[in-house]
């Protein structure tokens, strides 16, 4: 048996689809977000397995000196954050940001397959390629160019639908129709669905235009704050295009104790320069971070302390 640790969003689900084509039955997948793949992957017993994955994702300092004494030779890391090239040093960790054959900016689905895609079966190799670009295009922002054409419509299709099915559903699909032979192949009922999605979206990013906040940060650089827990990507860049003035959207999750960080700027790294600062990461034009319950708490306190609440 073996053990992959992934990331959360299409991209460490990308991961996990590589895995399971892969190793089918014999992999055993915990997804993490960014403040629980350290306790996680430090609880692991790498006795109990073959060899571990670690994707789109990486471990602390910490730990990574800790695997490097021990289990050099068990554990590979694969991940394209560039807040994680501290990992690069390590003999089982590869960090890159950039596709050293195009140039372009990679994502941890792509790294995967790159690695361990020639174990996948040649018959439906094709269409696993075509996944990757797909996953590749949405996680590094290129579906957004004027040029991605029909590529980049189908990368936020695919997305969209990620979103829609949710992670196991998605898995089975995704897997379905490589297996067929041709990825993406939408049904009449995912087109559908994906219309219906679409329109309620749109609905959506009209009513929270109207309940966005203005701040100014440490830089003197306008980002505007809105609170929500849904469509955080299509809600963060369209604030951004629709109000210039802001050089980018903060997108707060209460309830779940999550904080992304979206812009359309050239001119600020979010993971580098923002998220970095909340104990968090990601990419230069979408990152994150989390915050504990104690937050929400303090919200409450604030709101009801005096009045409601002794």
């Amino acid at each position: 048996m073996n053990k992959l640790f992934t990331h959360t969003d299409l991209d460490g689900v990308g991961c996990a689809i590589i895995a399971k084509l892969v190793y089918g039955d014999e992999i055993d997948i915990s997804f993490c977000d960014y403040n629980e793949v350290d306790e996680k992957v430090g609880k692991c017993q790498p006795n109990n397995y073959d060899h571990i994955d670690i994707t789109d994702i990486s471990v602390g300092e910490k730990l990574g000196k800790s695997i490097d004494e021990n289990y050099s030779n068990q554990v590979n890391l694969y991940d394209h954050h560039a807040t994680a090239k501290d990992l690069d040093k390590y003999s089982w960790a590869v960090v890159k940001v950039n596709d050293e054959g195009t140039g372009l900016m990679t994502c941890g689905t792509e790294i995967y397959y790159n690695h361990i895609g020639q174990y996948i079966d040649k018959e439906y190799r094709l269409a696993v390629e075509s996944f990757v670009k797909y996953v590749t295009l949405w996680d590094t922002w290129r579906w957004k160019e004027k040029n991605s054409g029909l590529a980049g419509a189908n990368a936020k299709k695919i997305n969209t639908l990620f979103g829609i099915y949710g992670r196991e559903k998605f898995i089975k699909w995704a897997i379905d129709h490589i297996k067929s032979g041709v990825f993406p192949n939408f049904t009449v009922a995912d087109l559908s669905i994906l219309e219906a999605k679409q329109n309620e979206i749109f609905r959506y990013i009209d009513e929270k235009d109207n309940q966005y906040i203005k701040r100014k940060d440490f830089a003197g650089r306008v980002f505007g704050v809105v609170f929500t827990e849904n469509y955080i990507s299509e809600l963060g860049n369209a604030l951004c295009e629709r109000h210039p003035e802001l050089a980018y959207a903060v997108i707060i999750d209460i309830g779940n104790g999550n904080v992304s960080y979206r812009t359309i700027r050239d001119d600020i790294n979010l993971g580098k320069d923002i998220a970095s600062l909340c104990d968090g990461g990601g990419h230069a034009k979408a990152a994150g971070s989390e915050f504990g319950k104690i937050i929400a708490y303090d919200v409450i306190d604030k709101l009801f302390k005096g009045r409601i609440i002794s």
